[in-house]
């Protein structure tokens, strides 16, 4: 037999129990998905040499390598990308792009289009500012359009996966979020939660703030700001915890941002998809990072959910820990993943070691254990019918070892033409 059909089957056989094969041929007519086959990572590849680096592992799509992490510099307009798109499209890749719907920079700032009241500012109406970094809030519809827009000049050089991130990213208490402006914020909603109630639950609860709520008096900033500790507190409650993923307060009660979170990410997303078709294009897929129990409940489902595996946040530091045994948790990883790809229902499911963390960690151990690290997800997301994404280590390839970049070859080359995962 020639050595290389023997490989074929013996590497089609490794690690691919009966029913996941047929999961390979039963999703084999979603071919052409920018979500089957091998997947790739590699940080904003805008160079013909970044290019060619990641086509060494034969990639079906580029996932969101073109992501938006506010205004490009000149040097990486997407108007002078078109050759990469050009290039990657005859060795039969796609390119994927988005965009954070939180950070900004000074280039966002200094544009003519980009309205500063979108900023996220602190109970004073202060920016928020993060160790240099600044942030608009995706409540402000001014925001989402401008958001729409810079996708859509993606989308017109060619890109074909569009990755949506920190869709609660550092949303703090901007007009549109406390509902001074727009009919969905917070004072809309305080409103509906406790209707019924009579003016002088409202003082209890809220004092001056509460007494106009209840009597449809105009709320400004400073009814906010006067709040005594008391009523703050009770404020919170309803508010839910800041950087809170699911929205919840500190009880673990579903809360206003909860509520926010997914009426603002639900608007995004039939905002994009409608301003894309209107365009003229129907060639796209969307994803949204991470799961939270309000994402299944919009509306405007994206195409896939994103996420990285269970880590520290689990208590699993496989990422740091070069003694970590992934045998011994494995019923427990597998059961979270499990739950987390049910969750969504039938939309499809993607995994990625993501960045800064657990990748910061995770890049720093040794070749060996990477390629532990990556094939055991690599399998488990197959097995579980989601697809994983395979870094390419991006400017920092010293960091990716032979073994590694191997392992990687060798999964890819498996899945390479049919593998798609579940719901496509």
């Amino acid at each position: 037999m020639n050595r290389w059909v023997l490989y074929l089957l013996l590497s089609l056989s490794i690690g691919c129990s009966s029913a996941q094969k047929e999961q390979i041929r039963g999703n084999a007519s979603a071919e052409k998905s920018v979500y089957c086959g091998c997947l790739i990572f590699m940080d904003d590849v805008y160079k013909e040499e970044d290019l060619n680096y990641a086509l060494q592992f034969q990639p079906d799509t580029l996932l969101r390598s073109w992501y938006r992490w506010g205004e490009p510099t000149d040097a990486k307009q997407y108007s002078k990308r078109k050759d990469i798109i050009d290039h990657a499209s005859s060795r039969g890749v796609s390119v994927g792009g988005g965009a954070s719907l939180s950070f900004v920079n000074d280039r966002d700032l200094a544009r003519q289009d980009f309205d500063r009241s979108w900023l996220s500012v602190d109970i004073s109406g202060n920016a928020i500012n993060k160790n240099g970094k600044k942030f608009a809030t995706l409540s402000a519809p001014g925001f989402r359009s401008y958001l729409v827009k810079s996708i859509i000049n993606q989308v017109r050089i060619g890109i074909k996966e569009i990755h949506l991130g920190e869709s609660n990213g550092e949303i703090h208490f901007d007009d549109w979020s406390l509902g001074l402006k727009g009919d969905s914020g917070f004072i809309q909603w305080v409103k509906n939660k406790y209707v019924g109630k009579d003016q002088d639950w409202w003082i209890r609860r809220y004092g001056p703030l509460g007494e106009k709520i209840s009597q449809d008096k105009t709320v400004d900033r400073d009814d906010f700001v006067n709040l005594s500790e008391a009523f703050w507190e009770n404020f919170i409650n309803d508010w839910g915890k800041q950087g809170s993923w699911e929205g919840i307060n500190k009880e673990g009660d579903s809360a206003f941002l909860a509520y926010l979170y997914l009426q603002n990410l639900d608007s995004f997303l039939k905002e994009l998809k409608h301003e894309l078709k209107a365009a003229g294009f129907n060639d796209f897929s969307i994803d949204v990072w991470g799961f939270a129990k309000w994402m299944p409940l919009m509306t405007n489902q994206p195409d896939a959910y994103m996420s990285s595996p269970p880590d520290e946040r689990w208590g699993f530091n496989w990422a740091r820990d070069a003694d970590f045994d992934l045998k011994r948790n494995h019923n427990r990883i597998k059961g979270i993943m499990a739950e987390q790809i049910k969750s969504v229902k039938t939309v499809p499911v993607i995994y990625m070691i993501d960045h800064p963390k657990p990748f910061e960690d995770f890049k720093n151990l040794s070749d060996d254990k990477q390629a532990e690290i990556t094939e055991y997800f690599a399998r488990l997301t197959q097995e579980l019918g989601a697809n994983f994404v395979f870094r390419a280590y991006g400017n920092e390839r010293s960091l990716l070892g032979a073994k590694t970049t191997d392992k990687i070859k060798s999964i890819c080359w498996q899945r390479k033409p049919n593998y798609c995962p579940a719901g496509l």
